[in-house]
C-alpha cells in the first residue's frame, strides 16, 4: 500500500543494512515507482545522493548510467554494493582522497572497476594505456579542487587564445596584402616622372583646354628600335604643359614617400605574423609535463604579452564585468534622463514670443535656448513648419498648422521673418531662413547636445527681409 511505499523511499543510507536488504529495496522501489534505470531508482530510494555522485559511483562499478534494474546481473550488484558501502565508510572514517580525471574531479576513493572475464582480456589495452586512463590523486582535497579549477581555466584560456591568436592571423595577412598592394602602387612611381620630363621636354604640343596628349618617350628607347615609341599623357584641360608637368612630379614624389613608409610597415607586420604563427604553435601544444599551474602560467605570459602588443583584449574579472554592466545600465538610465525635455504642453507657456501669420495661424518663437527646446520638442507637432536664420544663432519658431489646413506662401515669408528677426543677423538686408516639417529634425547625440541644438535631415530655404513684426 502507499504507506509501504512510503518507506521504500527517502530514507537515509546506513552502514548497519545488509546486502540482501540493500538489494531488496532496490528491487522493490523499481517495481512500487515503475523507475526503470538503477541511478533513478537509488535516487528516489535514498537521501543525500546526486547525479554526480550516482555517476562516479556506477563508473567506478563498471556499470553504465543507464542500467535498468531488472536486466543487472547479481555481479553488478555485488559490484555495486561494494562501491556503496566503500562511499559510506570514507563518510563514517572522513578518508577522503581527491583525485582528478577527464570527467570532473572526486574525493571519494572509489574501487577500480570490475575486470574483464579471461575471454575479453585480448581487448583490454595495455597498462600504460590503462595508467593514462587513470585520474591523478592529491593528499589534500583543497590541492584536487585547485588542481581541476586550474585545469578548467587552462582550458578555456588555451582555447581562447587559440580563437584571437588566429583573428589576429587573419588581420595581418590582410594588412600584408594590402600593403603589397600599395607597394605596387609605388613602384609605378617612374611612370610618374617620365611623363612629367615629356611634358616638358614637349611643352609646345600642349594647349589649355586639351584632354591628352601623345609625345615621344626617350625612356623606352633601346639599340633595336629605329623608331622612338609615344607615350599618352592624360591632361587636366584648365592647366598649361608645365603645371601638368608640376602635378606628376608631385605624384612621383608622393608614391617615392609612399614606398618608403609602407616598406616599413610591410615588415614590421611580416615580423608580427611570425610570432603570431609562433605563438599559435605554442599556445596549442602547452606542454603539461610540469604540472597544470606552471601550463596555465606560460599561457597567461602570453596573454599578456599579447595583451601588451593589442593583438587581443584583456580578460575583464567577474567584478570587472559586472562593474562594468552597471555602469553601462547607468549610462543609459542617465542618457535617457537627459533626453527628456521638459514642457509644458501646446499654448501653456506664456512667455513665448506669440504672432498671427496672414491667414490667421499662429507663430510661436522662443526666448532663449531652453525655450527654443520647449517650442521644437514640445509645442511643435510631426506636421508642423519650423523655422530658423540659416547659419547663425537665433529663435526657433514654429508655425503651427491646424489639422485639415495648409500654409500659404505667405504664412511660409511671415514665419520666416520672424526667425530673420529674432537671430544675430537681424541687422541684415536679406537672410537665408531654414525651414522643414517638425518631423524631420533630431536631436544631436547626448554627448554633444546643447540646449537649442538639433540636426536638420530634410532642409528647404527662403530668403526674407527681417521684420519687427507686432506680437500677438
Amino acid at each position: 500500500g502507499e504507506e509501504e511505499q512510503e518507506s521504500l523511499l527517502g530514507l537515509p543510507p546506513s552502514l548497519a543494512e545488509s546486502y540482501d536488504e540493500w538489494k531488496d529495496r532496490i528491487m522493490k522501489a523499481s517495481e512500487e515507482t515503475g523507475a526503470d534505470t538503477v541511478r533513478s531508482v537509488l535516487l528516489n530510494t535514498y537521501k543525500g545522493l546526486s547525479y554526480a555522485l550516482m555517476d562516479q559511483m556506477l563508473s567506478a562499478s563498471g556499470i553504465p548510467g543507464n542500467e535498468a534494474v531488472k536486466t543487472m546481473r547479481d555481479d553488478d550488484f555485488q559490484q555495486l554494493w561494494q562501491s556503496w558501502k566503500g562511499w559510506l565508510w570514507t563518510l563514517h572514517d572522513e578518508n577522503y582522497r581527491g583525485t582528478v580525471d577527464e570527467s570532473g574531479f572526486a574525493v571519494v576513493p572509489w574501487p577500480d572497476p570490475p575486470s574483464l572475464d579471461e575471454d575479453d582480456s585480448e581487448d583490454v589495452d595495455s597498462d600504460d594505456d590503462n595508467e593514462e586512463s587513470e585520474g591523478i590523486s592529491f593528499e589534500s582535497i583543497g590541492a584536487c579542487v585547485t588542481e581541476y579549477y586550474e585545469k578548467k581555466e587552462l582550458l578555456e584560456l588555451q582555447k581562447r587564445l587559440e580563437e584571437q591568436v588566429e583573428i589576429g592571423i587573419s588581420k595581418t595577412r590582410q594588412k600584408i596584402a594590402d600593403f603589397n598592394r600599395k607597394m605596387e602602387e609605388a613602384n609605378q612611381a617612374e611612370i610618374f616622372k617620365t611623363k612629367g620630363e615629356a611634358l616638358q621636354a614637349y611643352k609646345h604640343m600642349v594647349k589649355v583646354g586639351m584632354t591628352a596628349v601623345e609625345v615621344p618617350d626617350w625612356s623606352q628607347l633601346d639599340e633595336e628600335m629605329e623608331v622612338v615609341p609615344n607615350i599618352k599623357i592624360e591632361l587636366d584641360p584648365t592647366l598649361s604643359a608645365m603645371d601638368n608637368a608640376l602635378l606628376f612630379f608631385k605624384k612621383y614624389k608622393k608614391m617615392i614617400r609612399q614606398g618608403v613608409a609602407v616598406q616599413d610597415l610591410l615588415d614590421e607586420a611580416t615580423t608580427s605574423l611570425l610570432d603570431l604563427v609562433e605563438v599559435q604553435a605554442t599556445v596549442s601544444n602547452i606542454p603539461y609535463e610540469e604540472g597544470v599551474a606552471n601550463a596555465l602560467d606560460v599561457l597567461r605570459n602570453i596573454e599578456d604579452q599579447l595583451v601588451h602588443r593589442n593583438t587581443i583584449k584583456k580578460r575583464r574579472t567577474e567584478d570587472q564585468a559586472q562593474a562594468k554592466a552597471f555602469e553601462m545600465v547607468k549610462d543609459r538610465a542617465n542618457e535617457k534622463e537627459k533626453a527628456k525635455i521638459k514642457v509644458r504642453g501646446r499654448g501653456k507657456v506664456p512667455e513665448f514670443l506669440r504672432f498671427k501669420s496672414p491667414s490667421g495661424l499662429e507663430v510661436v518663437a522662443g526666448r532663449s535656448s531652453r525655450q527654443n527646446d520647449r517650442v521644437t520638442w514640445g509645442v511643435a507637432k510631426d506636421k508642423d513648419l519650423w523655422f530658423h536664420a540659416r547659419g547663425v544663432g537665433g529663435s526657433h519658431v514654429v508655425l503651427i498648422i491646424p489639422r485639415h489646413k495648409e500654409a500659404s506662401i505667405e504664412d511660409i515669408e511671415f514665419a520666416a521673418s520672424v526667425a530673420a528677426q529674432h537671430s544675430k543677423a537681424k541687422l541684415d538686408t536679406k537672410v537665408d531662413v531654414s525651414f522643414t516639417e517638425r518631423k524631420y529634425l533630431r536631436q544631436p547625440p547626448v554627448r554633444y547636445r546643447k540646449p537649442g541644438s538639433v540636426l536638420i535631415t530634410r532642409e528647404q530655404v527662403v530668403t526674407v527681409r527681417p521684420k519687427d513684426l507686432p506680437r500677438n
